[in-house]
């Protein structure tokens, strides 16, 4: 049966250290729960593996449930002034692009108060038509436009309201030119409409704020609700305090009108862009009477405007042309909770992988997040770093295993790239539930246009252990079980870490690795790579489809990421035409290796091909033969297949597969250890990889669908070795860890973190 009731909650941040305070926000319906603080060693419920793993570190205290409210929707709020009441006469006027017109009623721009209905509102009817409405909380006036709106098409709107004649005017017409929308001129659209109302009511001001591409639910609440949001761009909105005269009126709509007479507010979503990122939340009112508001639930920023001419693709050169935000319904940065409890961690803990476990009424949540070491505390040898931006890029969408023995009763199955899946009650709690779980960087938002910004600030279902689901987090738990069992010190640390402090955070270890799936890197994360290895440092990429996708952290949102696809690569959705750039720091979005820096030139592999179907195994190759890497593979004869076996996918080559390429950066000195063989129809290459359609880019036909094991050594005694495979991790645990592949990753791991030195490979 499917469980309704529910236990979840979050942290601000993904990572934390000894001492820190730590604030968790819970929504619940029980009546109370306990918190238990756990290190999580496995979590993959796998039978075939060790299971689930914790260890209790202390109980924090049982805590009162309570239901918490998540506000969902993009929008701009401004502060309230009785000058936006507008009672004696307005202009309002947009430039509008809406994507999901129809169905139900949304809002462009409102003083407005959904309760008592009082104030006035510009939005677009269930219908899909353009409409005013004025209210004084007795009476209430509404003027609608005849002829719907088409969805990506850009429209100049406009309402006037005389107060001496007591009449409402309303007018939209379409401002399309080649490039700005989604057909051009030549398409004869017939949705210019415009339409007059007399006695209409003059409009009571409603004590609350001004909100664009929303409409407050009660404008005088302690805390503000906005509902009835906008789905597409909206820029330039202005109001003035007169009806314009019908000359005036006509070049206001054509775009035309310079005359400042009457303006309240004048608001340009790109006044604060530059080559360093659109300026984040704050939105600037031109008009120097000091409306300035501020964006809530990360509108998308950085977006072509209605006068785009498709010349230039950088809101930094031409940002007259990006004066548009993109507002979505379901778009959120933040669940916003208030804190339930809070929890101090002890100065002493050790670094690692920690949850409040909630537990009440039968159930049960883990809140997951990362501890690493103290700022002055001595480091282990090793450092395994945890893929916090792929997390969040995840979110709460479900990439399935293919293994369904033994599965719990709320399990469903379903096709899968070829190959038998399952679905499980925390997919049915998350699928169509915008809140409070939100979007991933794989979703689409309602008008079908990809999800660009993900956020570390809501419930992260995909983050809990004892969940079917081995890509990610759960996959990467059984490196740290996998460490326990051979007695390798090691240190947990992070993505953002290494964002936000360098290589200086790496340069504590002699080894750092990865986890399984590092696919979201931010210019400071591969920078620091890179020098890291150039100083002497030592990598392994224990993983697949590694630092593929350029990825961008907000400076002043560090719990929110930025995701553009470009214009090709292995996703879920590519950027519209010219917004690829990110918001947040001016980068061109898309793939690393379109930037000139892959993981080719880092970590010697780079993303090849999907293989999410059966895993398969490497066979070594000649150059394992070379006796400067004969300790590589101590233990395993010449002749074994390697990694034949493993959780989730039954083979260590397996989901997504990295291989060396000369001519795309793989260093010339480096060692071709092993590849995999054998793969299946299912898997293929990666988009980039094909440079035209034809049918040949399975794993039985093309010789690039592999995983290459390289091995390559840097200056001051470094040295970088790759396994190129998601699949490789869950293949450690086998056999009670008693198995090639974790004897090649521990032989690597004890030499790099010993002082030993490496003997050079040019």
């Amino acid at each position: 049966m499917f469980e309704t009731r529910r236990l979840r909650g979050y942290t601000d941040f993904p990572t934390y250290r000894p001492g820190d305070e730590i604030e968790f926000r819970v929504s619940s319906d029980v009546d109370t729960y306990e918190a238990v603080l756990v290190r999580l060693i496995a979590g993959d419920p796998d039978p075939r593996g060790p299971g689930h793993k914790e260890e209790e570190v202390c109980t924090v205290g049982t805590f009162n449930g309570r239901r918490q409210e998540t506000q969902i929707g993009s929008y701009v709020e401004v502060r309230g002034s009785p000058e936006l009441a507008l009672a004696d006469g307005f202009t309002i006027h947009a430039f509008v692009q809406p994507t999901l017109a129809g169905g139900k009623p949304q809002t462009i721009i409102s003083r407005w108060c959904a309760e008592a209905e009082i104030g006035w509102i510009l939005d677009i009817a269930g219908d899909g038509c353009l409409r005013i409405r004025t209210s004084d909380g007795q009476r209430q006036s509404s003027l609608c436009l005849d002829k719907p709106m088409f969805n990506h098409v850009w429209y100049s709107v406009a309402a006037t309201f005389d107060a001496k004649l007591c009449r409402l005017e309303l007018s939209q017409k379409s401002v399309i030119n080649s490039v700005n929308s989604r057909f051009g001129p030549v398409v004869p659209l017939d949705s210019d409409d415009s339409q007059g109302l007399d006695a209409a009511v003059p409009p009571r001001c409603t004590g609350g704020p001004l909100i664009i591409a929303g409409a407050p639910r009660n404008a005088n609440a302690e805390r503000l609700w906005v509902e009835h949001c906008y789905n597409g761009k909206i820029d330039s909105p202005s109001i003035r305090s007169i009806a314009l005269t019908s000359d005036d009126f006509t070049s206001l709509l054509d775009g035309t009108l310079k005359d400042a007479l009457g303006v309240v507010a004048r608001w340009d979503f790109s006044a604060g862009a530059s080559s360093e990122g659109t300026g984040g939340d704050p939105v600037v009112d031109l008009s120097h009477n000091g409306y300035h508001g501020r964006c809530v639930n990360q509108p998308t920023q950085g977006c072509t405007g209605w006068n785009w001419k498709g010349k230039v693709d950088c809101y930094a050169f031409a940002p007259n042309q990006y004066g548009a935000l993109w507002f979505h319904e379901d778009a959120m940065d933040d669940c916003r909770w208030e804190s339930d409890f809070s929890f101090k961690l002890s100065a002493d803990l050790r670094s690692g992988v920690y949850a409040m476990r909630l537990q009440g009424s039968g159930l049960e949540d883990y809140i997951t997040f990362f501890v690493t070491p103290a700022a002055d505390a001595k480091r282990a040898p090793v450092a395994v770093v945890f893929s916090t931006f792929t997390y969040m890029a995840y979110g709460n969408f479900y990439p399935i295993p293919n293994w369904q023995e033994d599965a719990p009763g709320d399990y469903a199955q379903e096709a899968n790239f070829g190959g038998a899946s399952i679905s499980t009650s925390r997919d049915l709690e998350v699928n169509g539930n915008v809140a409070p779980y939100g979007l991933a960087n794989y979703d689409r938002h309602a008008d079908g246009t990809g999800v660009i910004y993900a956020t570390w600030r809501k419930p992260m279902v995909m983050l809990r252990p004892k969940h079917l689901t081995t890509w990610n987090f759960e996959g990467d738990l059984g490196l740290i079980d996998w460490l326990e069992q051979k007695g390798i010190e090691y240190d947990v640390i992070t993505d953002h870490e290494i964002h936000a402090n360098g290589v200086a955070e790496l340069k504590h270890y002699k080894a750092v690795m990865t986890t399984s799936h590092p696919e979201y890197c931010t210019t400071p994360y591969v920078d620091a790579w890179e020098q890291y290895l150039m100083s002497g440092g030592r990598g392994l990429y224990l993983g697949g489809n590694g630092m593929y996708w350029v990825t961008a952290l907000d400076g002043d949102k560090p719990w929110l990421l930025e995701v553009r696809r470009g214009e090709v690569g292995d996703g879920a959705w590519q950027s519209e035409p010219g917004e690829q750039y990110m918001s947040t720091t001016c980068e061109h979005g898309g793939l690393w290796r379109n930037r000139g820096r892959s993981g080719y030139k880092i970590w010697g592999t780079s993303y090849a091909a999907h293989a999410l179907e059966q895993g398969t195994y490497y066979v070594r190759l000649p150059d394992s033969m070379d006796e400067r890497v004969h300790w590589i593979f101590d233990g395993v004869d010449p002749a074994e297949k390697i990694g034949d076996f493993g959780l989730g996918y039954n083979g260590a080559a397996a989901v997504e597969v990295d291989r060396y390429d000369l001519r795309l950066g793989t260093p010339p000195h480096t060692l071709l250890l092993a590849s995999s063989i054998e793969h299946g129809p299912n898997a293929s290459l990666v988009p980039e990889e094909m440079g035209g359609t034809h049918p040949f880019v399975s794993g039985v036909e093309h010789p690039m669908v592999r995983a290459d094991m390289t091995y390559f050594t840097t200056p001051h005694g470094g040295a970088m070795f790759s396994t190129s495979s998601i699949g490789w991790i869950l293949s450690l645990n086998w056999n009670g860890y008693d198995n090639n592949v974790s004897r090649i990753t521990e032989n690597v791991i004890r030499r790099f973190a010993s002082e030993d030195p490496m003997s050079p490979v040019f």
